[in-house]
């Protein structure tokens, strides 16, 4: 399996991000901080949508639980957060 296939995508439209990057160094978040690196797993920000990009649906989800809570401390709303996995014949996310 190629790397970062599985992908969580979180949207906040026109409201941005609200330091969500910035808080995974710090709080509980310190935690998945430590497993983004050493899973390899990365997170970047484009215009209000976060994507945060896994070797494994498990490392995902296992982020996912910490970064809902982080968007709940900070009082956010995003408009959708959606798992997706990487269809390599297709060349194309697949959204759940």
């Amino acid at each position: 399996m190629a790397r970062d296939d599985w992908r969580l995508r979180i949207e906040f439209g026109d409201d941005g991000a609200g330091g969500l990057l910035g808080r995974l160094g710090l709080s509980d978040a310190h935690e998945l901080a430590k497993d983004l690196e050493h899973h390899r797993i990365e997170a970047s920000d484009d215009e209000g949508t976060v994507y945060v990009y896994a070797d494994s649906s498990l490392d995902l989800e296992q982020a996912r639980g910490v970064i809902e809570r982080e968007i709940a401390e900070l009082e956010l709303d995003p408009l959708e957060i959606v798992s997706g996995h990487w269809l390599h014949d297709e060349e194309r996310w697949e959204e759940n």
